[in-house]
């Protein structure tokens, strides 16, 4: 194992920078944390919350001046950062990981987190998504107020927080509608965790079929507020508009839902077009889903932050080589 610890002298007119520390693991090894990664999420029940993490931990980047923040870092493992309520649920996922580091003390947080993310979506039936470590770790929290952590997206978005949430961590239209749509393809709402309650495809914790299933009933079905499944503090949540058991539930008492930031994407004109897009087209989706994901988490604010190219995770099958370590963003002006 080799550590290098990095202390970032303030220089004038640039924001202070905290002492972070890099790990390496050899190819092996990061092969051995894989396979704990998969085996600590038993029939695919905690990859919903794997995948949040790898998605909250970099949901604090900015790309605007200063640019801050991101999965390089590795935030999520200060207990302040966690807590933020936006991130309910992750706790159990998150004590997970952190036994994981402590078994293998030469990945980051930061690269650990980030590879739990890609993992959960493959290990549930989607796309292998590629992984190069390099994440460096911070050795102290961000700043206190505000914390990286209220970046986070809120679920009570509307359409316009939602496109400036996505344009501020630095991705297009398109990108963010693919982006929170493979997110949701998974999972669903625990009112004793998030607080909202239900699923977000009648396949719960498994990988849609077809794969584009989210965006085929945001688009097609009409939907509700949902006045009839209990919620914390009776959240705004809506549901298909339907009285067929077969559209409104996932057949074990489930409830198919969407998150006002999901119906977002139906209130304005261009993320209803991309969401369109995805609904009509399964294998666009899973290809702009599976290089959006990867481009996110090879994001993050600089701090001698390079990607290791001496190891590459191309998936438990070895069934990708993913898209380089300088992803190109895909442009809404972009042929498909």
């Amino acid at each position: 194992m080799r550590r290098r610890l990095h202390l970032h002298q303030h220089q004038e007119g640039a924001p202070s920078r905290l002492p972070v520390s890099s790990l390496e693991c050899n190819a092996s090894t990061y092969m051995d944390i894989a396979m704990a990664v998969n085996a600590s999420i038993p029939g695919n029940a905690s990859a919903p919350s794997m995948l949040r993490i790898g998605f909250h931990t970099g949901a604090s980047v900015t790309a605007q001046c200063p640019f801050t923040g991101g999965v390089n870092g590795g935030w999520l493992q200060f207990p302040a950062e966690a807590a933020n309520f936006r991130s309910a649920g992750i706790s159990d996922a998150l004590a997970v990981l952190a036994a994981i580091k402590v078994a293998y003390p030469c990945i980051t947080f930061a690269d650990l987190s980030s590879l739990a993310g890609s993992i959960a979506v493959e290990i549930s039936g989607g796309p292998a998504i590629a992984w190069y470590p390099g994440r460096l770790d911070s050795l102290l929290p961000g700043p206190a107020s505000p914390q990286f952590s209220t970046r986070i997206p809120d679920a009570m978005f509307n359409a316009a927080g939602v496109s400036y949430f996505y344009t501020n961590v630095g991705l297009t239209i398109r990108e963010s509608t693919v982006f929170n749509g493979g997110g949701h393809s998974i999972g669903g709402a625990d009112p004793t965790q998030s607080g909202w309650n239900g699923v977000f495809t009648p396949y719960g914790d498994a990988w849609p079929t077809p794969t584009n299933r989210y965006f085929t009933d945001l688009v097609n079905l009409n939907w509700r507020v949902d006045n009839s499944t209990p919620t914390a503090d009776n959240r705004l949540q809506f549901m298909p508009d339907s009285n067929d058991i077969n559209i409104t539930t996932d057949g074990q008492g489930g409830t198919i839902i969407r998150l006002p930031s999901d119906i977002a994407f139906k209130d304005s004109n261009v993320l209803l077009e991309w969401s369109k897009v995805y609904a009509n087209d399964p294998a666009l989706f899973e290809n702009d889903f599976t290089r959006t994901v990867q481009r996110y988490q090879q994001m993050g604010a600089g701090y001698g932050y390079t990607l290791n190219t001496s190891f590459l995770w191309t998936g438990f099958t070895n069934s990708t080589q993913g898209f380089g370590t300088n992803i190109a963003p895909l442009l809404d002006t972009d042929a498909y």
